[in-house]
């Protein structure tokens, strides 16, 4: 595992970190625009004081703090392979590239030492689930990593209901950030969450405190998007998701490629207007993932 000297310096100074997945920057197929959201990233973390650390696997060695040039071979030169968790040994054991999703992120933070983990909306339950049982091993990882994933709630094209009915299963506690509802990453999932904080240092207290008990695994804690979310007609957006999954099985797309599929699907038909709230909804993980941060770097000042 390689730790850029920019991030190590950061957690020997105990200052705030946080970990980006770098499958964001593959998430559209427009190449003029795949590093935008790298650049977002970067933006609005070394603004609010916050050291990024884009995890990546490179060649099959585990990197934590990639640099621009290195996102950009996995952007455009290389056919980096989307990789969870499990994915990791065969990657380094063939010395292969790949873009880290949400669980292999967490993985990575959790041994470099960074509890402050970032994406646009997490994987969950599918709406197949009961033909496909297709789970995302984001939940599965949420159980084991002891960290937070700063997000907009979960992709709207998943079953949130299951999804958060399969979190509270598995004890990981989902907080709404100024916020009483789950959202699906643009839009809202009319779910109420049963936890709202609105001050992230009160957040970092209730982790600490989860920590010290030695309740292992980690947390969800989700943005308030409300301004936005509530400006979209969910029952055209479930329609939307409905249609693009028809639209996957008649095409014979499986596995890691529905997710990017449906995506993309969803991208086209609404001419660009989700991909807009993704946008929007990612820039707001971000804040939340660095005020997180903060807090979390400070309260462990406090302690000491």
């Amino acid at each position: 595992m390689r730790v850029s000297d920019e991030v190590q310096n950061a957690l020997e100074r105990n200052t705030p970190v946080v970990a980006i997945e770098s499958a964001i920057i593959r998430s559209t197929g427009d190449k003029d625009i795949r590093l935008a959201k790298y650049n977002t990233a970067m933006d609005i973390l070394g603004k609010l004081g916050v050291t990024p650390a884009v995890c990546a696997i490179i060649k099959g060695e585990l990197v934590i703090g990639a640099g621009i040039e290195e996102c950009e071979q996995l952007a455009f030169e290389l056919d980096p392979l989307k990789t969870g968790r499990r994915d990791i040994p065969y990657m380094c054991s063939e010395q292969k590239s790949g873009l880290t999703t949400v669980s292999a992120t967490m993985f990575m933070a959790r041994r470099a030492g960074i509890r402050t983990v970032v994406t646009g909306a997490i994987g969950g339950v599918h709406r197949e689930v009961h033909s496909s049982l297709d789970i995302s091993s984001d939940l599965e990882a949420l159980t084991e990593d002891d960290v937070v994933v700063a997000c907009s709630g979960a992709k709207a094209i998943l079953d949130l209901p299951k999804t958060l009915e399969y979190l509270e299963t598995k004890n990981v506690p989902v907080i709404g950030c100024g916020t009483n509802e789950f959202t699906g990453y643009y839009t809202r999932s009319n779910l109420p969450l049963e936890c709202r904080m609105d001050e992230p240092m009160q957040i970092a207290k209730m982790l600490n405190k989860k920590w010290d008990l030695e309740l292992s695994g980690g947390a969800v804690v989700v943005a308030d998007l409300s301004a936005e979310a509530k400006a979209v007609d969910h029952g055209a957006i479930n329609e939307l998701v409905n249609s693009a999954i028809d639209a996957a099985e008649k095409q014979g797309v499986v596995g890691k490629a529905v997710t990017p599929f449906l995506q993309k699907y969803l991208a086209e038909r609404s001419d660009g207007e989700l991909e807009r709230l993704a946008e929007f909804a990612f820039a707001e993980s971000l804040k939340l993932s660095g005020r997180l941060a903060v807090a979390l770097a400070s309260s462990a000042v406090d302690d000491v």
